[in-house]
């Protein structure tokens, strides 16, 4: 019944007709989505809670003690926090390399969560990311494996260099979360000058921005160098394509397949990963 209410008064309010989503402790950026979605939906969920078919008097009260405070907090907190979405959907990636955006990212979120003249708010929250990530690869040898990682990647040739100059076409086409991180970098580097790219410029632009590990591929006069990129940047950012493959072997051996052979098992693992 609440769907349904709900949904009535997204079609009169002319909202989208989605769902909403629930903060899950074990999943990435759940509560950034469940606030952004929440503020997206705000007028029809109080109208909706308004309604006579589900209203009740302690949720009418508590959607009343939500103050006009509380909606500023909450749009600080995803204003804020969009970067960090952003960044995790970067680390998630499966297509592309990951290890040699880590680097270039946490400088990056650094300059985003450093203090300025923010709220009290705001400021602590900026103290407790920074502080929890400010933590993190800080061992000798995994920051040497890193910026080797990131030395060899193609992509950010030019975002370390503050010196190298970058076309920007007049026209861009919707960005994926690494363009959108380094947007403020790419605007910098514009050179007013050239209106124009050439065929090849265009086809080389895209191998450094989509196709890192397809620019070593191609570069047969670094033969030993390209050997070198394809170990360092075959390593993931993050845990979460592994535990993506556990999450398909779940729901492929299930209590009605506990027999299955292994070899069974992992074929069709294989098949739903690179099949569907």
């Amino acid at each position: 019944m609440a769907k349904t209410v709900l949904q009535e008064k997204q079609a009169i309010l002319k909202l989208p007709q989605h769902s909403l989503i629930l903060y899950v402790r074990t999943r990435w950026n759940s509560l950034h989505l469940m606030l952004e979605r929440f503020l997206k939906q705000y007028p029809a969920i109080q109208a909706a809670s308004l309604d006579q078919r589900l209203r009740k008097p302690m949720e009418r009260d508590r959607l009343v003690r939500f103050t006009d405070e509380d909606l500023r907090r909450a749009e600080d907190f995803i204003r804020l926090m969009r970067v960090m979405y952003t960044s995790t959907l970067c680390f998630s990636s499966e297509k592309n390399p990951t290890s040699g955006q880590i680097l270039p990212i946490l400088k990056k979120l650094e300059m985003h969560f450093t203090v300025a003249d923010d709220t009290v708010f705001v400021s602590n929250l900026k103290k407790q990311v920074w502080g929890n990530l400010s933590k993190r690869y800080q061992s000798d040898e995994i920051r040497n494996f890193l910026e080797e990682a990131t030395a060899l990647d193609p992509r950010f040739k030019q975002k370390m260099d503050d010196n190298a100059a970058q076309m920007q076409p007049c026209k861009t086409p919707k960005m994926t979360p690494l363009e959108e991180l380094f947007a403020d970098e790419d605007a910098q580097k514009v050179t007013p000058q050239q209106n124009s790219m050439s065929i090849q410029d265009q086809v080389e632009k895209e191998l450094h921005m989509y196709k890192a590990m397809g620019w070593w591929n191609m570069r047969t006069t670094y033969p030993c160098l390209s050997d070198m990129a394809f170990s360092y940047l075959c390593v993931q950012a993050s845990s979460t394509p592994s535990e993506r493959v556990f999450s398909t072997a779940g729901d492929t051996i299930c209590a009605e397949r506990s027999r299955i052979l292994p070899e069974k098992a992992d074929m069709l693992v294989f098949l739903k990963k690179n099949c569907f």
